[in-house]
């Protein structure tokens, strides 16, 4: 027993000096193009496994034999037919040094790309398809001649031959001339439509709904777009955690050149509930809580009852909203709102309905016009008095922005006219009109690192004397918009240093978005604007600004916003010496 033991004792001290022997550090050189370098750090199992030594030097040796294999294929994968890897092991030092150097060599260019259909006619593959095969002189890179090969088939899937394949490939390296020659031979099959439609995974959603999603009708020819559409139309809808479109793998088993189509659905929860919450120096503490369906009758109509409040507000809301009512591409909306508000600039109490509908008309662009009606009792200025509002409200937005609470790259645009007929008080008519614009760049796009965020909207009222048009239709300046000045402060004021409202606004903001860590990032910002009595704005003449900093928490839904930011022309007596903010979201 005591014999058994020593010798266990034994067999680990050998393993672990074998181990420690062949612990060694890599350094791989020779390749100056960047982007190489950090394919070839990627793919090396001497990197990725330095971590983890193997138990002798033979195991040394394996690996880095497998490493070579590794590095001259990625190698090829991207042109570089003649490269050369070599490895040197200097035991010399503690420990042992792996000394790696990568010769790339000349990088192979495309000699030609040919494609031939071994049945139909040329111009099935589609000019759209072709025109953006790999070109002449272009870099012989493998994923690039994989691309192309994938777009010629999804032609042919376009045009009615969704069993397409490639059944030839050559590829032949020329070394003398270092090019690659590549030549498709593929078989478009017969043309096929789409056949019947069968659905799964249905629960609490209407079938008749998901096949109203359906861009294809059966008898069609089959078009791979309308496809992707249907699937994209399904996922937007919010109500699946999952869809799959399947079809037959080949040929084989479609009968009639009719493909029969499946979708398998796995739907999401319909019903939640949440909170929000903030704060700002200017205007205390506030927050909301809500309940919302989003599948109330089975169609995805979707029911929103919101109550939200803070130290000078309250307001209870309720809104629904029916896809697909009345056309396909439109949503038709209801909302119903009272509330209660006691502002510096003015105390109103009131309710509002408005009905409406919004149409999408793909690409991020879509329009909405509506009908509205308000009651509201407003004291402004020791008067008080009852306003009965009718409204047209209509907006055309553009939205290409990747995240609607973080967004890091695209364009977000809004033009909105609203006209107005007060019935009961002094204003008679009168218009309100505002754009505005959001664009966010990713200076480095890993991980959102840093994005510059931009943002610059405006208003203007007319129609109607200032007076005469209700306080809380006015423009105002400060707050959220404009940090750094009290909300609604920075505009024109009274005899008491209360604010008015003007009749048009103005207001620009730009932010680096830096994130330092996977959790947290810091964002440097600069705000500026200002509300006039003027229908055209004059920022020539009085513009506020305000610069700041502030630090977001990255959740998993939203990143948590914490904003300080300092007015830079305050006004004595007027503007406090820094405005602080928390909410949820970015600024915009």
């Amino acid at each position: 027993m005591r014999a058994l033991f020593c010798a266990l004792i034994l067999t680990s001290l050998v393993s672990a000096a074998q181990a420690r022997a062949a612990e060694y550090q890599v350094e791989i050189s020779g390749i100056e193009d960047e982007k190489l370098a950090e394919l070839v750090d990627a793919v090396s199992v001497l990197r990725a496994r330095a971590d983890r030594p193997p138990h002798s030097e033979a195991g040394l040796r394996r690996r880095i034999a497998e490493d070579r294999a590794r590095v001259e294929q990625a190698l090829r994968s991207e042109g570089y037919y003649q490269g050369t890897y070599r490895a040197e092991v200097d035991r010399s030092v503690e420990p042992t040094k792996v000394q790696v150097e990568v010769a790339p060599g000349p990088r192979f260019r495309i000699g030609q790309f040919e494609t031939r259909l071994v049945e139909g006619a040329p111009g099935l593959l589609g000019a759209e398809k072709t025109k953006d095969l790999p070109a002449h002189g272009s870099p012989a890179r493998a994923p690039d001649i994989v691309d192309a090969e994938a777009r010629l088939l999804a032609g042919l899937a376009e045009r009615g031959h969704p069993f397409a394949k490639v059944i030839d490939r050559k590829v032949v390296v020329d070394h003398a001339t270092e090019t690659v020659n590549v030549t498709l031979a593929i078989d478009a099959g017969s043309p096929a439509v789409f056949g019947r439609l069968d659905l799964e995974g249905l629960d609490d959603v209407r079938a008749a709904y998901v096949r109203r999603q359906v861009t294809w009708k059966e008898g069609e020819p089959y078009d791979q777009r309308k496809v992707d559409g249907t699937r994209r139309a399904l996922a937007r809808t919010g109500l699946f955690d999952s869809v799959r479109i399947g079809q037959p793998a080949s040929a084989d088993n479609v009968a009639e050149q009719r493909v029969p189509m499946g979708i398998t659905l796995a739907e999401s929860d319909h019903r939640s509930i949440g909170a929000t919450a903030e704060y700002a120096t200017d205007v205390g503490p506030g927050g909301s809580v809500f309940w919302e369906h989003r599948n109330l009758f089975g169609s995805a109509e979707r029911l929103n009852l919101t109550a939200e409040g803070s130290l000078q507000r309250w307001a209870l809301r309720g809104q629904f909203g029916k896809p697909g009512f009345p056309t396909r591409d439109d949503t038709f909306s209801l909302t119903s709102e009272v509330k209660d508000e006691r502002l510096d600039a003015y105390d109103s109490r009131g309710a509002s309905t408005t009905v409406g509908v919004t149409r999408s008309f793909g690409g991020g662009l879509s329009g909405s016009l509506g009908l509205g009606a308000e009651v509201t009792r407003i004291t402004d200025n020791a008067d008080t008095e009852t306003f009965f509002l009718l409204s047209l409200p209509g907006q055309v937005a553009y939205d290409t922005t990747d995240a609607p609470l973080d967004p890091s790259r695209g364009l977000r645009a809004t033009f909105g006219y609203t006209p107005y007929l007060d019935l009961a008080g002094e204003a008679g008519t009168f218009h309100r009109l505002r754009v505005s614009i959001a664009s966010y760049f990713p200076v480095i796009e890993e991980k959102k690192r840093l994005v510059l965020a931009a943002r610059l909207s405006a208003g203007s009222l007319f129609g109607a004397a200032v007076t005469d048009i209700p306080a809380s239709a006015r423009f105002y300046a400060g707050g959220g918009a404009l940090r750094g000045y009290a909300y609604q402060l920075a505009g024109p004021l009274d005899a008491d240093k209360d604010p008015v409202g003007g009749k048009s606004a103005i207001e620009a903001s730009l932010e680096a978005r830096i994130r330092v860590t996977e959790d947290f990032g810091v964002v440097p910002f600069i705000d500026a604007g200002n509300a006039y009595r003027n229908t055209v704005p004059n920022p020539g003449g009085d513009i506020r600004v305000a610069a700041g900093i502030g630090i977001r928490y990255f959740t998993s839904f939203a990143p948590i916003r914490a904003d300080i930011a300092f007015p830079l022309n305050g006004r004595s007596g007027i503007d406090d010496a820094f405005q602080f903010y928390v909410g949820i979201g970015q600024a915009f």
